[in-house]
């Protein structure tokens, strides 16, 4: 297959994308389907629920305080010259879901207020903003529409004829160039494969006049990078006056591939290539027919919009690169059709946001290409330009949220907003806590169609720590923690810990619209000595440790009616099914 691509240095498939305020929610379909072991079930977000309400007046009136004073408890910020859109989503059940998003605040800055620009004068749902590299969501969203994460252990050779000549030119044992065939597709889309981070972007010969005179030697003229911002390349080379895409090839490697993330652009470009080759079409066709479209985000655009009206342009165009395309792209033209994006299997969305390595931060992991914190949220931001765009996704407990923001004079610093939208969580949390109190604290005792005098039963609560707590635990007339603590070396029965988690594990049942849902009980000892400083909790070693007569030990199954309310709990080891009371 040969495609014909408009190839931009600066502009490429990771940095050119142009996103409607009204569709940053859309990454919310990102996180659905997750399976975690997180602190409780699934909960129900209600957007007239007294709990989110008033964290929501709590967080407009911080935005107002922020926007007002220039300054918070996270830092200062610019009101007078950045503008920013934030939105909030949710995936849980309820009527927060109903709508892209629970929550969105828009800010104008009198710069954009009073400016002549062509685009809009005022903020809101419907403008315009430049993301940057928070498209690299996308390229592999597409990816894995397209050919699903099988490809992630391919070599990238597979899907590029450029790179694999290029690697056969090679030879063995040169460190000036690159060994693509050792590079998989899964490398370049965790920032793995230890390429350039850009070819031309970046060249100070292209940035700095008389570079001589700052230290520099004269170079050669064909030793200057022709792809960039006024020269783009193709991938085929066809573009006159400028050199090919293939010049990359002449990049040396920074890393050997496999052994530390180093971030790269061009890894991106490279995947974009990917998807052309696996599906036939351009990238600019699969983005909009398999995402964009199906999902109604119709302000959403690879290139520059057709019209600035909508646009956020703090300045001007140029000195924004409002006008991302410099020369028109040759495409195939596909017939248009009804494309509904298919529903991924759970399984791979989980493993879409697992990590892949760590980084040189101890609390921080890369994915793909997500940056991961061990807390468990997805924070990304990108930088273009006097663009910021800004993207968190919390799977545990089905939030996130995303700002864009633009500036009249740099790269706006959104730490202070993120700061801000992201203690929504902890409120969040506080409504699953809410939520599991309602829903499972309680007595649990046998039922009377069990055996005769069988005089088993447990109590459930909710408090401050992650889980839901069995306070106590009887099983036929024995108090079940003693034995619980024999088996878990635990000298003093009632320091033991009891705590069930969500497994997000469940089956329908009998009853229409009844439901099992599966948990597991983690047991610790409270006067466990923990080593000094050192975060060796190893709890998920001792899952599924002890079994009696084929069933887990630690294994609990409550059944659910058709609204939701909680009939009785199952204790397969104890070969008991108890009725909340």
């Amino acid at each position: 297959m040969t495609t014909t691509t408009q190839f931009h240095v600066q502009h490429s498939v990771w940095q050119c994308t142009w996103l409607g305020a009204e569709h940053i929610s859309d990454l919310r379909i990102l996180i659905s389907l997750r399976i975690s072991y997180s602190a409780y079930p699934p909960f129900k977000l209600e957007n007239n629920s007294t709990a989110l309400q008033s964290a929501l007046t709590k967080l407009r009136s911080q935005l107002d305080q922020l926007i007002q004073t220039g300054n918070g408890q996270y830092g200062p910020v610019t009101p007078n010259t950045t503008s920013f859109s934030i939105a909030l989503f949710s995936t849980n059940p309820g009527t927060a879901a109903d709508e892209p998003f629970f929550f969105d605040y828009h800010y104008t800055a009198p710069s954009l207020k009073d400016s002549t620009t062509t685009g809009v004068r005022s903020v809101d749902a419907d403008s315009i903003y430049r993301i940057g590299g928070l498209t690299e969501v996308f390229t592999i969203w597409c990816l894995l529409i397209e050919a699903g994460d099988e490809v992630w252990n391919n070599p990238v050779t597979k899907y590029a004829p450029e790179l694999e000549g290029a690697a056969r030119a090679r030879g063995s044992g040169d460190i000036d160039g690159v060994d693509w065939e050792s590079i998989t597709v899964g490398q370049l889309a965790s920032h793995m494969s230890g390429i350039s981070r850009d070819y031309g972007l970046g060249d100070l010969s292209q940035q700095i006049q008389n570079a001589v005179a700052y230290g520099f030697p004269g170079l050669p003229t064909d030793t200057i990078p022709a792809c960039y911002l006024q020269n783009q390349c193709n991938r085929t080379g066809q573009t006159p006056k400028s050199q090919h895409a293939n010049s990359r090839l002449t990049c040396s490697s920074v890393v050997m591939p496999g052994t530390t993330p180093v971030y790269s652009n061009d890894a991106f470009q490279i995947l974009g290539y990917v998807v052309e080759n696996i599906t036939g079409e351009s990238f600019e066709n699969v983005l909009s027919s398999r995402i964009l479209a199906p999902l109604g985000m119709n302000q959403t655009t690879l290139y520059t919009p057709k019209s600035p009206t909508l646009g956020v342009i703090p300045v001007n165009e140029a000195t924004t690169q409002y006008q991302c395309s410099h020369l028109p792209a040759v495409f195939p033209s596909p017939e248009k059709q009804s494309y509904h994006p298919p529903s991924y299997p759970p399984s791979q969305t989980n493993r879409w946001l697992k990590p892949v390595t760590h980084t040189s931060n101890p609390k921080g992991s890369i994915g793909l290409p997500w940056i991961i914190y061990s807390a468990g949220d997805y924070p990304n931001t990108s930088m273009i330009d006097i663009y910021t765009a800004y993207d968190n996704l919390v799977p545990d407990y089905g939030f996130g949220f995303a700002i864009l923001a633009a500036d009249t004079e740099s790269n706006p610093d959104l730490n202070a907003h993120a700061d801000y939208a992201g203690n929504l969580t902890i409120d969040l949390i506080e409504i699953a806590m809410l939520n599991a109190n309602a829903t499972f604290t309680g007595s649990y005792t046998a039922s009377s169609s069990e055996l005769s005098g069988l005089n088993s039963s447990i109590s459930i609560s909710v408090d401050s720590l992650p889980g839901l707590i069995v306070d106590s635990f009887i099983s036929n007339g024995t108090d079940f923690r003693k034995q619980l603590a024999m088996l878990y070396n635990a000298a003093d029965y009632e320091a033991l810990s009891v705590r069930l988690y969500p497994t997000h594990l469940s089956s329908t049942t009998t009853q229409p619209g009844g439901s099992r849902q599966v948990f597991r009980a983690v047991y610790q000892d409270k006067k466990e000595f923990a080593d000094a400083g050192t975060p060796t909790c190893v709890s998920w070693r001792d899952v599924d440790k002890f079994r009696y007569g084929g069933a887990a030990v630690d294994l609990f199954v409550f059944d659910l009616d058709a609204e939701g309310k909680i009939v009785g709990v199952e204790i397969p080891a104890l070969r008991v099914k108890l009725e909340k009371d």
